[in-house]
């Protein structure tokens, strides 16, 4: 099977060919820079599954896109954690299964090599907890909103990155406060730290997104 990795953490990328190499059936290609790339490796590679070193804060918009072009494209999230809501987020857009990065070596062979198969690798513990929480569905708009309000852009700068209208913004805004039980900016950016952004490491907002080029390498999504 060949394995498409996508991570920007050379210590990740260098331990992960050291420690898999001779270990397992997989052929690794590995991809760096943004995730726009991956869409281009997908096409040249035909993985048979695509693991994503992942970040809720940065990627939820990206990984999005991705499964929207590459449907047919079997994806595992690479993570420290995951919490309840981002693990529901990653079921609802089609991701095939979580493998954290403490993960035993063996465990994590046979995950990939299982979803390449065609199975669901999620942790019952996990899937558990999904179960018994208060989970909430966003859009993808939505999904590219919440890190942008939780990093504190205004109304114009979310406009201007996402290339929408400041009033559409204000809409969009006032359903997702309703849709998760918020007042205000400050009570949805909480609720992002405590329900979507898992990850030890919690890196800016996608560079280009903050230049206001989001429709760079992805089109806009759907409103």
């Amino acid at each position: 099977m060949t394995l498409l990795l996508f991570t920007n953490s050379k210590v990740l990328e260098q331990g992960f060919l050291t420690v898999f190499a001779g270990r397992s059936p997989i052929e690794t290609v590995i991809v760096n820079g943004a995730p726009a790339d991956v869409l281009d490796s997908i096409t040249r590679h035909a993985p048979s599954v695509l693991l994503f070193d992942f970040i809720p804060a940065e990627h939820f918009p990206a990984l999005a896109e991705i499964r929207r072009r590459a449907p047919g494209c079997p994806i595992v999230l690479w993570m420290d954690a995951v919490s309840p809501e981002a693990g529901y987020q990653a079921m609802k857009l089609g991701v095939r299964g979580i493998l954290k990065k403490s993960d035993a070596i063996d465990h994590a062979i046979s995950l990939l090599v299982r979803t390449s198969e065609g199975q669901l690798c999620f942790e019952q513990g996990l899937v558990t907890r999904f179960l018994e929480s208060r989970t909430v569905g966003l859009t993808p708009r939505e999904s590219q909103l919440v890190p942008l309000i939780a990093r504190g852009l205004k109304n114009k700068e979310i406009a201007s990155a996402l290339q929408l209208s400041d009033a559409t913004v204000r809409i969009y805004l006032s359903a997702l406060f309703r849709k998760l039980g918020v007042r205000d900016r400050h009570e949805l950016a909480i609720y992002a730290q405590k329900n979507l952004f898992s990850d030890r490491f919690t890196a800016p907002v996608l560079r280009s997104m903050l230049l206001g080029k989001a429709a760079g390498p992805f089109a806009p999504a759907s409103s």
